[in-house]
Order: structure tokens, then C-alpha cells, then sequence
């Protein structure tokens, strides 16, 4: 049996290290068999703005107006995900795990053997991964990011194997034919990307195709960000669980959100390992 979604992600902060430890950063990912992220984040804007209903960036705006927003749209998501059809799943984590773990995912990932830190002329590091082989030339062919874009991109790649893992695990249950599941990932371009070059996107999509089985997850990116509604959904999503982090303002539709059934959740830092606030009924 094949099943396939549609699946959204974006991140907040951003999808590089900053160079601040404590920082936080999430990656959110919704996803469903059809138009069901598109149609929430529809219900969700006509909700916050009955009369122009349309989602805007986590970031967007100031002062009261920006918390405004901010506390409708988790309250909208809170009150409409448990009949959406909609799964989110997301992980959060500081720069200094990030950096901690990065060894050991890199092994988890395959490419330990593979990998090494190199400096550029400038003094700056990247890491040097490779050699893989071109499917169209059949030449050698390695990828070379910015360490701290890097990282990054490993931390998300290794996020997506597991959670493709395991949500193929909850929906084979106890079905006797295989359940291969297919992921069509649609996303900003990730940092240091363009429409003509997306090396990051390329790696990102090297690890994590080498990482699942009984499926695929296929990679494309928005040329332009921001104008799509389940894009700027996912964007939402990310920022509202990196500000809980960020501040710890724990409040009822956050609570609603994780006990929904329709969410997991993970969260780590070098200090508290915390996972799985909510497993996904699939």
C-alpha cells in the first residue's frame, strides 16, 4: 500500500547557526493526503481577519498588533487542528545542541567516513562531504557548505529520516502488506540557495533520501516565500513553538495543540532532553 502527502516546513529562526548557544530554532513540518494544510490555514486566517482572510509571517508587524495576531493564531490552530486532517510535527533545539549532537548524527546519517571540516581561504569553516556519485556524468561529485549552514542542514535532514521512520511505523501498525509512504516537501530555499544553484537543498535531500526506506520524500522550494498560505502556515507553526521556547509562556492553546492527537513534538537542549510530548495518532 503506497500513501502519499503533501508536506510544508519551514524553520524559526532561520536555517543557519548564529553563533548564539542559547538560541533557539525549530522546524515545523504539516502535512496531509491533500489540500488539508491549504484549507486550514484558510480557516485559521478568516478567523483572525474575517474580511482579507490571509496569514502573514510569524515575524510580521509590532507591538500590540503583533501579539494580537499572534495570540489569535494559536488560539485558530488550537481550535481547528483536531478536525483538519492535518499532522504537524516539529523539533526544537538550542545552537549548543545543535553543535553537540552534530558528530553522532553524521554517523546516525551514514556519512561519518565521508565528512570532513575544512577552512577556506578567508579563514572561514565548512564542511567538506563527499565523494557521491553524479547520476547524470557519473563523476565524483562533493557538497561543501558554510559549517554553520551545514550543521544546520544535518540537524533537519536527520529530523525528517525519523520522523518519515516513524510515521510509516505508526501507519503500518498491524497491517501485513507493506505501507510505503511518499513525502512531496515543499519549503522556503534554504539559506545561501537560489533559483539557480540550491546546494543545500541538494545535500539536504542526498541525506535524507539515504536515510528512509519504504518511501521517498522529494524536495522542492518556493521561488518566491511567503505568498503561499500553507507555506506561511508552516512558517507559523515554527515561530509559535520557538517563542514558547524562547520565553516559556506556556498558555492553554499550546496545552490544547500538543494534547490534540494530531502533533508531535520534541524539544532538546544541553541541559533537558525532553521528547515526544505527543504521539501522532496516524
Amino acid at each position: 500500500m503506497v500513501k502519499a502527502y503533501l508536506a510544508f516546513m519551514d524553520h524559526s529562526i532561520t536555517e543557519q547557526l548564529t553563533g548564539r548557544p542559547a538560541a533557539w530554532h525549530t522546524s515545523a513540518i504539516a502535512l496531509a493526503e491533500g489540500g488539508e494544510v491549504s484549507d486550514l490555514a484558510s480557516r485559521i486566517a478568516r478567523g483572525i481577519f474575517p474580511e482579507e482572510p490571509r496569514l502573514r509571517k510569524w515575524s510580521a508587524g509590532r507591538g500590540a498588533g503583533k501579539l494580537r495576531y499572534r495570540t489569535e493564531f494559536s488560539r485558530e490552530l488550537a481550535r481547528h487542528i483536531p478536525s483538519s486532517k492535518v499532522y504537524l510535527l516539529a523539533t526544537s533545539a538550542t545552537e549548543a545542541t545543535i553543535i553537540q549532537t552534530h558528530k553522532q548524527l553524521i554517523l546516525e546519517l551514514g556519512i561519518a567516513d565521508i565528512s570532513c571540516e575544512v577552512v577556506r581561504p578567508r579563514g572561514t569553516f565548512a564542511l567538506r562531504v563527499g565523494p557521491f556519485i553524479n547520476r547524470e556524468s557519473g563523476t565524483d561529485h562533493y557538497f561543501e557548505l558554510p559549517l554553520n549552514r551545514a550543521l544546520m542542514v544535518i540537524w533537519i535532514a536527520h529530523f525528517v529520516a525519523r520522523m518519515h521512520r516513524m510515521f510509516r511505523l505508526q501507519l503500518q501498525g498491524t497491517q501485513i502488506e507493506p505501507v510505503v509512504v511518499d513525502w512531496f516537501f515543499y519549503h522556503d530555499k534554504l539559506v545561501g540557495d537560489s533559483s539557480n544553484a540550491s546546494p543545500a537543498m541538494s545535500f539536504f535531500q542526498t541525506l535524507v533520501s539515504g536515510s528512509i526506506s519504504h518511501g521517498n520524500v522529494r524536495s522542492g522550494f518556493f521561488k518566491k516565500s511567503d505568498t503561499v498560505q500553507a507555506d506561511l502556515f508552516a512558517d507559523n507553526v515554527a515561530g509559535l513553538l520557538n517563542t514558547f521556547r524562547e520565553t516559556k509562556a506556556y498558555g492553554v492553546e499550546l496545552s490544547s495543540l500538543l494534547s490534540s492527537g494530531c502533533m508531535y513534538y520534541e524539544s532538546s537542549s544541553p541541559v533537558t532532553e525532553a521528547a515526544g510530548e505527543k504521539t501522532l495518532e496516524a
